[in-house]
């Protein structure tokens, strides 16, 4: 027979663990009950990822990183489910407010921001922000990927070719995907942009 729910604190450090994870959209439920010593654990969460094998692979992934964070856990269950898109948050960065297309990624002055209807791909809000990280003297690049993953941003489309780079891989591991595009401005980009990024036209790799 189970005992009574496990203390709040190692529940919370459940949480954290689980949140940590880039692909992890959000944590639907969270259940753990306690026989003695040990602990089971049930979690439902919605991920970020492209198909089953990824799905399968996150979910071992966060198996190994809630035991390694509470070592007394003897079995974990993880339901996962894919997210669900609406829209996509697209993420372009500018030299200008003018909508001039950056030569630069992390050192771009600006950052225009599009939620982008899936369906139809008609754009449903449309903000520039400044570049916080613009004047940094290292690690630009990285800082506004963390940036990007944390503002749950799909897809990022850039001049600069990023793709064997530091800021291209942290954005893979949050299921970001990074477009190369050899436009010059966000209009142009715009008029070959299909919410299937497969079907984007003339916009490099």
């Amino acid at each position: 027979m189970l005992d009574a729910s496990i203390d709040f604190s190692a529940l919370e450090k459940i949480r954290e663990t689980i949140s940590a994870h880039p692909r992890v959209v959000k944590i639907k439920d969270l259940r753990a009950r306690s026989a003695g010593s040990v602990i089971f654990l049930t979690a439902e969460v919605i991920l970020r990822c492209p198909g089953f094998k990824d799905a399968h692979a996150i979910t071992e992934e966060l198996e190994r990183a809630i035991k390694e964070a509470v070592p007394q856990i003897e079995r974990v269950t993880i339901h996962y489910e894919p997210e669900e898109r609406e829209y996509l948050l697209v993420v372009a960065p500018l030299e200008d407010l003018k909508g001039t297309l950056s030569d630069h990624f992390g050192g771009a002055p600006y950052l225009a921001f599009l939620k982008i209807e899936r369906e139809r791909g008609g754009i449903l809000e449309k903000s520039i922000a400044v570049n916080p990280y613009r004047h940094e003297e290292k690690g630009r690049g990285m800082k506004l990927a963390k940036l990007l993953v944390d503002k749950g941003v799909h897809l990022v489309f850039s001049r600069e070719n990023i793709k064997d780079k530091g800021p291209a891989y942290l954005l893979d591991s949050a299921g970001i995907q990074y477009r190369q595009v050899t436009c010059s401005t966000l209009e142009e980009l715009l008029e070959g942009f299909s919410p299937n990024p497969g079907e984007n036209r003339g916009m490099g790799q």
